[in-house]
């Protein structure tokens, strides 16, 4: 992202490719960097497959996140990260666990037929939001982040899961606008403000949801974070710690 933001302040468009990379994790962080910056910013990656392309029955996507951020002066960016798949695996892998069935909309099993069966669906593939849209979504995610990159690609990325002792070469990119070589600061906070009062002043369904903006709850929940801590489950602490004395007992440092 830092070179992206060093070409953006000398010619106002800056772009980066990352090849050789591993999990990306959320783009959401860079949004912001990059907002904080005053730059808008389109960012993705590729990912580990999950996927089956529309109408197979064969992995060959990752659910391929990806984002835009635009800055807001003294308010709070708009930014919208999300994956390309409905849900993650680790939400299938829990319906598992508890011996829940989950919706049909989540994903196939190994046949490429919506199962509500989450054992079935964890031997089957992810279903891509929106349908043949997330599918085309992915698809164009991995050609700038895999294949122009020169990461790997499709199935040919491995599987940080199944291999986590093999490197990924995962691809990125990062897209990134000086919002001021377009718009001058006080003229788009003001056109970005009317754009975020208008949408929040739309009347809600349900009073008790109001409408919100993407990435909002997101921001509110860090400010919370930030002064009252974060939540963490009593059993994602334990193997913190289990991983923690793992490491301590190779030779590690704590």
């Amino acid at each position: 992202l830092g070179d992206a933001l060093a070409a953006g302040r000398q010619t106002g468009v800056g772009v980066a490719f990352v090849k050789g990379s591993n999990h990306f994790g959320p783009v959401m962080p860079y949004l912001y960097d990059a907002a904080q910056h005053g730059f808008a910013a389109v960012i993705a990656s590729n990912a580990t497959t999950t996927i089956a392309p529309w109408g197979g029955k064969a992995t060959k996507l990752g659910n391929n996140p990806m984002g835009w951020g635009m800055p807001a002066g003294d308010n709070d960016p708009i930014l919208f990260d999300v994956a390309l798949s409905v849900v993650a695996r680790a939400k299938i892998r829990a319906a598992a666990a508890a011996g829940t069935k989950i919706p049909t909309t989540w994903a196939t099993d190994a046949s490429g037929v919506p199962t509500d069966d989450p054992d079935a669906a964890l031997a089957g593939f992810l279903q891509p939001i929106a349908g043949h849209k997330g599918y085309g979504l992915s698809v164009m995610v991995d050609l700038f982040a895999g294949v122009l990159s020169g990461a790997s690609y499709l199935d040919r990325v491995s599987s940080w899961s199944s291999h986590p002792e093999i490197p990924q070469d995962l691809g990125h990119f990062f897209i990134v606008i000086d919002t001021e070589t377009i718009c001058p600061a006080d003229e788009l906070d003001r056109r970005v403000t009317d754009f975020r009062e208008r949408l929040l002043a739309t009347p809600a369904a349900d009073p008790s949801s109001p409408v919100r903006l993407p990435g909002q709850l997101e921001l509110q929940n860090r400010r919370r974070q930030q002064r009252e801590g974060i939540d963490i489950a009593a059993a994602d602490l334990d193997k913190l710690r289990q991983l923690s004395e793992l490491r301590v007992s190779a030779g590690g440092t704590q």
